[in-house]
């Protein structure tokens, strides 16, 4: 399917085919779908790809193509996860940054003259394993592509949840049945 809408290309700028590939790695392992991130956005294909886990696909696929499938995503909607080895490599991605540090000592009883104080600097992460690991249910971090030094912590917008988008739809939601 997703071979047939590429090569029936459409010369709109405007039209633009969205496909959801939710758990797709349960499709089995596909070998086109490593190419189509890449080559999909020039025929206005925009790929979602959802997973649980960057470990299913790492199972299905290998760590090699787990790579290239994270590699030529345009974005990455991370939600709370217990991956520790994965979350250790979104911090990686997302870098650090170098802050500077001052200590100061005095001698004893000294409180104006005498001591010494150094500036000096460190590395920092931006985002740690810890901090992704720790975020509420209700929040997402957003990486972008080419900005990946400037994650984006946000509200997540469930529409199970916002009465708005409740009411464009034809689904029925029970308010009593929890979905987290």
């Amino acid at each position: 399917m997703a071979k047939n809408l590429l090569l029936k290309e459409s010369k709109k700028s405007e039209e633009r085919v969205y496909l959801f590939l939710d758990e797709f790695v349960r499709f089995g392992k596909l070998p086109f779908l490593l190419e189509m991130p890449a080559l999909s956005r020039s025929y206005g294909v925009v790929l979602i790809f959802i997973t649980q886990s960057n470990a299913l696909i790492e199972k299905y696929y290998g760590r090699e193509d787990a790579r290239i499938v994270n590699s030529t995503v345009a974005y990455k909607i991370i939600f709370k996860m217990d991956d520790l080895e994965y979350a250790k490599q979104v911090s990686e991605e997302v870098g650090k940054m170098t802050r500077k540090t001052r200590s100061h000592s005095t001698e004893k009883g000294q409180l104006i003259t005498g001591g010494t104080s150094s500036i000096g600097k460190e590395a920092w992460d931006l985002l740690s394993a810890q901090d992704i690991m720790n975020i509420d249910k209700d929040e997402v971090i957003v990486l972008v592509s080419g900005h990946k030094a400037k994650p984006l912590k946000l509200k997540a917008n469930y529409y199970f949840k916002n009465k708005e988008l409740l009411s464009r739809i034809n689904w029925e939601v029970k308010p009593n049945e929890e979905v987290f």
